[in-house]
């Protein structure tokens, strides 16, 4: 980076400000934060799935290999869990108030 703004930076946030004015600089954000958020998310999920598939082989080796285990991961993150329908009965746990003994009367 010396050589491009004639001072060293090393944060992300300074070098980003270098960008802002032009619409190649804007272009390049966006690029750039894509492709991190894109390397975020998969090394976030390879490395979640390949925990718990290591944990359900140890469980259950007779019957779960690594490849299996991940998948089991999936299914158990993207449906079973079911975040939809954590947030819509959260109302009703959050809502309603806790009895106490003044409200038992």
């Amino acid at each position: 980076m010396l050589a491009v703004y004639g001072e060293v930076l090393w944060q992300p946030f300074d070098i980003i400000d270098k960008w802002e004015g032009s619409h190649g600089g804007r272009a390049a954000a966006f690029f750039c934060s894509a492709a991190w958020a894109l390397g975020n998310m998969g090394t976030n999920i390879t490395a979640n799935s390949i925990s718990s598939a290591n944990d359900l082989t140890t469980l259950f080796p007779k019957w779960i290999n690594i490849f299996r285990g991940q998948l089991v991961a999936i299914f158990i993150g993207c449906w079973a869990f079911a975040p939809w329908k954590v947030l819509g009965s959260a109302s009703s746990f959050v809502g309603s108030p806790l009895p106490t003994r003044a409200n038992e009367d």
